[in-house]
Parts: structure tokens; sequence; C-alpha cells
């Protein structure tokens, strides 16, 4: 029940899970700004974005922050309707942000898919249930980057500036020797960040648990 809120990506106090648990999260992002570092300026910077998540409150504002930096978006509201999306979209989706846990299909299946539909894509999945297990599994299947909520809408800037490098960059072609020790090099930094986020989701639970027992 790990969410992040903010309809205008301002600090926003709390978030209320369909679950009924009340979390109480200050999101520390700055205003969409248009002509800010990390904002397509022209067509050519301007790509495809499906976001796929069955939570409404969090595809309309993912939706919303991509629309502000002048991509354009599509969203489904589960597996299955983004596999679909994907398998008819002849490659357009070139950023794919995907939830884990979903009906229909989970988002390792929209992350296949949307490797078959478009080898370059930027494929981010999401989750409000970390697990280092799952990361790892991401990864080795080809997702760039692994968020788990919440998370500052920064980082979002950070992953639409990956994906215009990505997609300038052209088709990657076979990797080479080269290729490949970046990648795991890559691999292994990319873990250590997981886990070092891991670690202080735990801590938070942790500082949590012990608020509610003094409240008791």
């Amino acid at each position: 029940c790990l969410y992040v809120s903010a309809r205008n990506f301002s600090a926003v106090p709390r978030w209320t899970c369909r679950g009924g648990c009340l979390q109480a999260f200050k999101i520390l992002a700055l205003e969409p700004m248009k002509g800010a570092m990390g904002v397509p300026q022209n067509a050519s910077t301007a790509f495809d974005v499906l976001v796929a998540d069955d939570d409404a409150d969090i595809r309309d504002l993912l939706g919303e922050f991509f629309r502000d930096r002048g991509l354009r978006v599509a969203v489904a509201h589960d597996g299955r309707s983004a596999i679909a999306a994907l398998e008819q979209s002849k490659g357009r989706y070139r950023l794919v942000v995907t939830d884990i846990t979903m009906p229909g299909a989970d988002g390792f299946a929209v992350l296949s898919a949307a490797r078959t539909a478009c080898t370059d894509a930027y494929v981010v999945m999401m989750t409000g249930f970390a697990t280092l297990d799952s990361a790892v599994r991401a990864v080795r299947l080809g997702a760039q980057d692994y968020l788990t909520k919440p998370f500052l809408l920064g980082q979002l800037d950070v992953i639409v500036d990956r994906a215009i490098a990505r997609l300038s960059s052209g088709p990657t072609g076979a990797p080479g020797a080269g290729a490949a020790v970046h990648a795991v090099a890559g691999l292994e930094a990319r873990l250590a960040e997981i886990d070092g986020r891991l670690s202080s989701v735990e801590r938070g639970v942790d500082q949590l648990l012990a608020l509610m027992t003094l409240s008791r």
C-alpha cells in the first residue's frame, strides 16, 4: 500500500490505499516546468509512453506527469490490456512504465511484451512491495529501472532523460564482449542501489511500527 499521490506534483501529506491503511508521506518534487531540463523540446525527442497500473490515481498521476513533459501517453488498467496495447503498437512505445502486481497479467509479462514489441524500449518496473528477488528478475528480463513506491517524481525526470538518450542513440544491435562487461557492471551497481532502497523501506516500516506501538 505504498503509493505516491500528488495531483499537482507538490508536497502532499497523505495517501489512503484501497486496503484502508493511512500512510503519511511527503513528496519532495518540483512543479513541472515547460522548458526545464528533461522536457522534450521538439518532435524528434517526443515519443510514446505506455503506463500500466491497476490504480486509477497512479495512472492519472503518471500520465499527467509525462504529458507535461511533451510526451504522448497511453494508459492500461491491467496487465492484459497493456500487453494487447503493446502487441498492436508496432513498436511505437519507447518508454513503458508498469506496475508489477496487476490483474490479468503481471508486470513481468508486460516487460516481456514490451521487449518483443520494441527491443530498444526503456522499461521501468514499479512496485509497492519491493523484494531483492523481484528486482533481480526485472533486471535480468531486461528492465532498465526498478522503482519502489513511494518514489520522488524527480526520478521520473531522470528516466525521461535516459529514454531520450536511448532513443537518440538508435538501434543498439548485438552486444559485444565490451557491452557484456558494461552490462554486468551496470547490473551490479543497480542491485546495490536497489538493496539500499530496500533497506530504507525496511527502516521506514520499523519506524512506523514503533510509532503505532507508542500510540496504543
